[in-house]
């Protein structure tokens, strides 16, 4: 998946492609609110053992990924730093939006894999003007 830069990525000096990992910046905005870890995955209860992706999860997936190409990114690689501010709601853990917003950068091809995010800050935005989106930032360790 080969994208070009945007206003949500900063530049050092070079051309296009992936920008050198101490210059880059990459903010996607408009992303919906992840669903709650706890209700991303279901037991099989018929044939066989595991868990799959509740259709809730995935529907987030579709809506999000399409917020994601509608922006203009260049991927991340190596270590990173992710930050992800949310809208204030009390009934919700902080912990339980990462999971899904990290997966789909991943899913998306924006950074490399998640065990590669070496710090993680999670923030609930009390006057946040949008109730129904959050904002991701990742950036080189």
């Amino acid at each position: 998946m080969t994208r070009s830069a945007s206003p949500g990525v900063e530049r050092g000096i070079g051309g296009a492609g992936v920008l050198p990992a101490s210059t880059a910046t990459l903010r996607l905005e408009g992303i919906p609110i992840p669903p709650s870890t706890n209700s991303l995955y279901a037991n099989n209860k018929g044939k066989g053992r595991g868990r799959f992706k509740t259709q809730r999860y995935l529907t987030w997936q579709r809506a999000a990924g399409n917020a994601i190409e509608a922006q203009e990114t260049t991927p991340i690689h190596g270590d990173v730093d992710v930050s992800i501010v949310v809208p204030r709601d009390d009934r919700r853990d902080v912990d339980n939006y990462a999971k899904a917003a990290l997966d789909l950068l991943v899913l998306h091809g924006l950074i490399d894999d998640d065990r590669h995010i070496i710090a993680l800050h999670i923030s609930k935005l009390t006057h946040a003007n949008d109730r129904k989106h959050c904002t991701v930032t990742v950036r080189p360790a």
